[in-house]
């Protein structure tokens, strides 16, 4: 099973998990995150209920001008926003089959492609 790893060159995690990927000599597919993000179905399996924020980028610009750090947000509003700009969604985004990952922290990223 091949890793999918959704991210931006810009972004100083994404970087981080490439080197490591790399270094750790993993195959995987990468995407960028803007001109190809995740599907719907993908983001309604990575994004919780219970914590929808911690699912979105809060360094990007329409996180800031919508104050999504200050008020609810539901899983279908987040989603949507996601769909209409990917900027939002946390990355890296780590997919292997049905297992997912936001953020790069380099023992759950061992945990995913070890398992």
């Amino acid at each position: 099973m091949v890793l999918k790893v959704y991210g931006k060159k810009s972004c100083g995690s994404c970087k981080k998990a490439w080197t490591f990927l790399n270094r750790k000599k993993v195959d995987y597919e990468n995407f960028d995150i803007v001109s190809t993000p995740p599907t719907r179905s993908v983001l309604e399996k990575v994004v919780s209920g219970k914590d929808v924020r911690s699912s979105l980028n809060p360094k990007c610009k329409i996180f800031r001008e919508k104050k999504l750090g200050k008020r609810t947000i539901t899983k279908t509003e987040a989603i949507r926003m996601m769909i209409d700009d990917p900027n939002l969604i946390k990355r890296p985004l780590f997919v292997m089959g049905d297992k997912y990952l936001q953020g790069f922290q380099e023992d759950a990223v061992k945990g995913l492609i070890e398992n």
